[in-house]
């Protein structure tokens, strides 16, 4: 029997922005976490001109794209900062020089905002030629850095922009340096900062006046542009006591129950039969899948699980997911919901999570963080289409034909608020589950953010902010319902009852008043 002795926490953000409900609450968990969509995107130390430490920033000029990046310099450290969630993140830092120069760096952090992001030292005649917007066949810049998953040139117009391909692990240090010597510019690449590998570049002939210094290109962060064209639209069963989930979003679901909606997560699905039949140690398999950088997603017994309602008292089967291990402690790291049916993490001990999996015949779904090739963008047209569903009470699925699961004996969009109240039946559930406030919260939450990304990008009229002040207003509005429900939960009187009531009825018409306002101001 084999005895571990290592410690592995995957990333995951422990308070995801979708945190309702388990199948995106979990995606999210592991697209958001820190190590992802931190708005740090480059960490660099040791800057040096001609052999000299930079100590502060007088030497340099920044100029950032659309605005995308700021910086800061302390402690001989320059910290590159996304200044919005909406913009390009690219953009230089440099200086003039007219004579010989050395300029070299070390990047100690890099964000994978996208597969291209990378970090480079560059030579340019001037600073429109980093500008994305230079097409002019003599504008030539050099740049020479890490560019993951790239090939060593690249074209623009008739001159080459050459793009050294240092293929190094996730947060992996590497040196870059550039000498300039007379009209030519040598490139050097390093990943110890004394060893330096020679890139050849005698085809360069820059001129003797020139600016040279640390190009940044991360593009955009594409999460941000996925999770604000969707999310839009939500369903709930007609009868809530009908469902385990009684209200969630709307998103493609396929036969098998994936969900086809996300491109961030990479899923699998392991048949339990499978894996009965190969006879595989639960413990072999959590360390293998964890090792290998997958999230286990698996149904467990709660009755086995601490800071679960049903911890010690009864049996109650729901999906948890597994990301770490610490095999000194003999402990597993994982994340569900909790006795407030929140989203919240649990360091259990292994023998209780084998106890937890005993005889459950459930499948394995395994999750991975995965960006792929192809840039997410913004799509406005989606946004509209589900705006105008989530208006009409329209069924979504209708988009996906094909490849998505329908909702039977469900309402969506803005009928949701007519089956919580018209229904006494379903009202007394909505009183009683308190999950599903928390749902309307985070739906308008995620509303009032996207207002604010979509305003960034200019890509809504607002000249007075009043979209932004109806969005505002209605996540507050669904504040005070959440407070109400909560304190129905715990003083059951007939007057809150009645005011959670005609809340709802006010909700939905603020409601409806943001997504045509919405509708009529997007820019397509």
């Amino acid at each position: 029997m084999e005895k571990y002795t290592s410690n592995i926490e995957l990333p995951i953000n422990k308070k995801p922005i979708l945190s309702c409900y388990g199948y995106e609450s979990y995606n999210c968990s592991i697209a958001t976490a820190d190590k992802y969509v931190n708005k740090t995107v480059a960490r660099i130390d040791d800057v040096r001109i001609n052999g000299r430490i930079i100590s502060d920033d007088s030497a340099f000029r920044f100029d950032s794209e659309r605005k995308g990046l700021s910086y800061s310099f302390s402690n001989n450290e320059l910290c590159f900062i996304a200044s919005n969630e909406a913009s390009i993140l690219k953009g230089n830092l440099y200086t003039n020089v007219d004579s010989d120069v050395d300029i070299s760096f070390c990047v100690k952090e890099q964000r994978y905002t996208s597969p291209w992001a990378y970090v480079s030292v560059f030579a340019a005649s001037s600073i429109s030629e980093m500008s994305s917007e230079a097409k002019h066949k003599e504008l030539s810049p050099y740049k020479f850095g890490n560019h993951k998953k790239a090939g060593l040139f690249k074209r623009n117009g008739s001159n080459y922009l050459s793009l050294v391909q240092i293929v190094s692990q996730d947060d992996e240090k590497y040196w870059l340096r550039l000498s300039k010597r007379k009209s030519k510019v040598y490139s050097y690449s390093s990943f110890d900062g004394e060893h330096w590998q020679l890139n050849d570049c005698s085809y360069v002939d820059i001129g003797e006046n020139c600016i040279v210094g640390i190009h940044l290109d991360f593009d955009e962060f594409f999460y941000c542009n996925w999770l604000y064209s969707n999310h839009l639209q939500i369903y709930c069963n007609s009868s809530f006591s009908r469902s385990v989930v009684p209200i969630d979003y709307f998103y493609p679901v396929d036969m098998l129950g994936f969900s086809r909606d996300n491109p961030f997560i990479e899923e699998h699905r392991i048949p339990n039969s499978l894996l009965s039949s190969l006879d595989i140690r639960f413990e072999d398999l959590l360390h293998k899948c964890v090792d290998l950088g997958f999230y286990m997603d698996l149904s467990l017994n709660e009755r086995f699980i601490n800071n679960r309602s049903a911890y010690s008292k009864r049996d109650f089967y729901h999906y948890n997911m597994i990301y770490g291990y610490n095999d000194e402690s003999n402990t597993v790291n994982l994340i569900g919901y909790n006795h407030l049916s929140k989203l919240d993490i649990s360091c259990e001990s292994i023998g209780n999570i084998q106890k937890a999996n005993d005889n459950i015949k459930s499948d394995v779904i395994l999750r991975k963080f995965d960006m792929g090739y192809f840039p997410v963008k913004l799509d406005v047209s989606l946004i509209k289409n589900l705006l105008e569903d989530y208006i009409s009470g329209t069924d979504s699925s209708e988009r996906y034909r094909g490849i998505c699961v329908k909702r039977d004996s469900c309402t969506f969009g803005i009928s949701v608020y007519d089956t919580i109240t018209e229904s006494d039946n379903n009202f007394a559930y909505f009183l009683h589950d308190v999950r599903m406030a928390y749902f309307l919260v985070e739906h308008k939450r995620i509303m009032n953010e996207r207002v604010k990304f979509l305003c960034e990008r200019s890509l809504l009229v607002d000249d007075d902010e009043h979209i932004l002040v109806l969005s505002t207003e209605l996540m507050r509005m669904t504040d005070v319902l959440l407070s109400l429900v909560i304190k129905y939960s715990m003083c059951q009187t007939n007057n809150t009852a009645q005011r959670i009531r005609e809340l709802i009825t006010n909700i939905k018409v603020k409601d409806l008043k943001l997504c045509r306002t919405i509708i009529d101001g997007l820019q397509t």
